[in-house]
């Protein structure tokens, strides 16, 4: 350390020495400069100097430079090594200038495939996009339930919805059928108001002007709208395969947030309105025999099962 410490030193001084005569009139003379020993051990070993801005093109510029003194022999090993440190010590910085200047808009940060995309979980969602899109008969619409509520259904929603937007090659609406006890708008940081419904009611014929951006690029939300006292009279199929008719064609995917099966049969009325349905189950959560409940229940309304996908996994 002792022998890395003098080196940085002397090209310190050295490089002072230039800067010095860069900027020195003809008449004036100026004394040696000196420089305390560097110690990379301590996190502030790196000092920005005044050639260090944090911009793409002086990084690269310095980066290229480097590289030609490389060349020639123009830079001891010691001041090769402390450049280094330093573009990485930039990079770093930019890097992490950059990630506080995107807005995480908002969004709930258990939407994992959003705010943590190296995340692993993040990744076994890719699994289930990844299926969903090399199926036969490939799904457009998808309704999301699960046995029992609190599942994680609602979050599964945006995370698969997240997930499908990866790379800004697709767009997803997201519709909140949950019109007992609506969770999508919190999640994805939108705003209460007319919706699925108002739409299902009959208040409101055209559902594209409901549909809201979220804090998700390329995801979009239609709603639950207004709560009624009881909701279950809303629950017309053939509304509802209106409504999702007249939305599909701007939209790469449909995914329907519908109640838990445990108390209502809600999803059991919808789910033979779309593509096909997915199970949310919570794993070590409710009795696994409200998981298979639940299928009987979309088997009985001819409803098509794509698939399971468990929560909650360690």
């Amino acid at each position: 350390m002792g022998r890395m410490n003098d080196a940085l030193r002397k090209a310190a001084e050295e490089r002072e020495r230039k800067r010095r005569n860069k900027v020195r009139e003809p008449d004036v003379t100026t004394g040696p400069t000196s420089s305390a020993p560097l110690d990379l051990s301590s996190p502030d070993a790196v000092v920005l100097g005044e050639q260090d801005v944090a911009s793409p093109s002086s990084v690269a510029a310095e980066a290229s430079d480097e590289r030609a003194a490389s060349i020639s022999g123009g830079h001891s090993v010691a001041e090769r090594a402390r450049d280094k440190v330093t573009r990485e010590r930039l990079r770093d910085e930019v890097e992490e200038a950059l990630t506080d200047q995107t807005p995480s808009q908002g969004v709930d940060e258990r939407v994992i495939s959003y705010h943590g995309p190296r995340d692993p979980r993040a990744e076994q969602m890719r699994g289930i996009r990844t299926t969903l899109l090399t199926m036969d008969s490939q799904p457009k619409s998808v309704a999301i339930t699960s046995g029992s509520s609190d599942e994680g259904k609602s979050l599964a929603c945006v995370n698969l919805a997240a997930s499908l937007v990866e790379g800004g090659s697709r767009r997803v609406l997201l519709v909140d059928a949950n019109l007992r006890h609506p969770q999508l708008c919190e999640i994805v940081v939108a705003r209460d108001g007319a919706g699925l419904s108002d739409l299902m009611g009959g208040g409101v014929a055209d559902p594209r002007p409901l549909i809201q951006q979220t804090g998700i690029p390329n995801v979009d939300l239609l709603p639950a709208g207004q709560l009624l006292d009881n909701p279950g009279s809303l629950l017309n199929p053939k509304a509802l395969a209106g409504v999702l008719g007249m939305v599909e064609d701007d939209y790469d995917f449909v995914i329907v947030d519908t109640p838990a099966l445990d108390e209502y049969a809600d999803a059991a009325v919808m789910a033979p309105e779309v593509d096909g349905a997915i199970l949310v189950c919570q794993v070590e959560g409710p009795p696994r025999s409200a998981a298979e409940k639940a299928l009987d229940l979309l088997e009985s309304a001819r409803a098509r099962v794509l698939g399971l996908m468990a929560t909650n996994c360690r």
